[in-house]
C-alpha cells in the first residue's frame, strides 16, 4: 500500500517522519501575505514481480490562494547511485485553494533490495513572479520483493564532470536545487539506458511564467535523453503524471 496524507504538520516542520511505507520532510515558508509548507514524500507497493515506486511533492497555504499561487514538480531516485528515474512535471493549483500535488509512479520489476528517494520544487507566487525553493530530500526507503536481481547502472557516469562544450554533467542528487545542479542531469530512460537530461529540459516541463497561464498548462510525457556531450539523443525521459 502507499501511505500518503499530511499528519501533524505543525509538530514535523523541518523534521523527518516515516509512516508505513512512505518518508516525508516538511519546509515552511511566508511569501507575500499567505505561509506555506511543503514536503516530498516517497512510497512503494510491492508484489510478487515487482514495486511500484512513487514520489509527490505538496504546498499547503494557510487559507486558499488565488488560481496559479503554488506550483510543485516532484523528483524519484534512485538511491544506489543517485540517478533520476522521473520528474512529474509541475503542476499548479488550478482554482481558488490551499493545496496543490504533484506526483508520479513507475514499476520496478525485480525490485528487492532497491533504495529509493524523492525531494521536488516549489513555485511560489509573490506578486510579481514566482520564488522557486526545494523541498527537503526524504529518507531512504527500501522496495521489498521477492525478487533479488538488479540491473546496476554505472556509478562513475553519475560522477560530476565537464564536457567538451563545457557543460557540466553528473547526478543532481545532493544538489540543493534545480539551480545547483549539473547542466546534464544523470537519469534512467524509459528503456532503462542511462544517459543524461538537460536541467532546464526538467525546469520547464510545465512551468508557467504567471498565474494567468495555469488553467492552460501542460506538462510533455517525455524528454529527450542524451549522452554526456549533451547533443547526442540516445533515449527519452519520462516526464508527466
Amino acid at each position: 500500500m502507499f501511505c500518503y496524507g499530511l499528519l501533524g504538520v505543525s509538530s514535523f516542520i523541518n523534521h523527518h517522519r516515516v509512516c508505513g511505507y512512505c518518508h516525508i520532510s516538511y519546509r515552511s515558508e511566508s511569501v507575500g501575505s499567505y505561509g506555506y509548507t511543503f514536503y516530498s514524500q516517497v512510497g512503494t507497493s510491492p508484489d510478487a514481480n515487482g514495486c511500484d515506486v512513487s514520489a509527490s511533492t505538496t504546498v499547503v497555504s494557510n487559507t486558499n490562494v488565488p488560481t496559479g499561487y503554488m506550483g510543485a514538480q516532484a523528483y524519484l531516485y534512485d538511491a544506489s547511485d543517485g540517478s533520476l528515474w522521473f520528474s512529474s512535471g509541475w503542476a499548479y493549483n488550478g482554482s481558488l485553494r490551499n493545496t496543490v500535488f504533484a506526483t508520479h509512479s513507475t514499476y520496478v520489476i525485480n525490485g528487492n533490495g532497491w533504495y529509493w528517494f524523492g525531494n521536488g520544487d516549489v513555485q511560489l507566487w509573490n506578486g510579481y513572479s514566482y520564488v522557486l525553493y526545494p523541498t527537503y530530500n526524504t529518507p531512504n526507503i527500501e522496495s521489498a520483493t521477492s525478487k533479488t536481481s538488479k540491473v546496476e547502472s554505472n556509478n562513475s557516469a553519475a560522477a560530476y564532470g565537464i564536457n567538451n562544450n563545457n557543460q557540466t554533467f553528473g547526478s543532481t542528487a545532493k544538489a540543493q536545487s534545480i539551480n545547483t545542479a549539473p547542466d546534464l542531469i544523470y537519469a534512467r530512460g524509459i528503456d532503462g539506458t542511462y544517459g543524461y537530461v538537460y536541467k532546464t529540459d526538467i525546469y520547464n516541463a510545465g512551468r508557467i511564467s504567471s498565474p494567468e497561464e495555469a488553467m492552460n498548462a501542460s506538462v510533455p510525457q517525455t524528454i529527450s535523453l542524451y549522452a554526456s556531450d549533451g547533443t547526442t539523443v540516445i533515449g527519452s525521459f519520462g516526464i508527466g503524471a
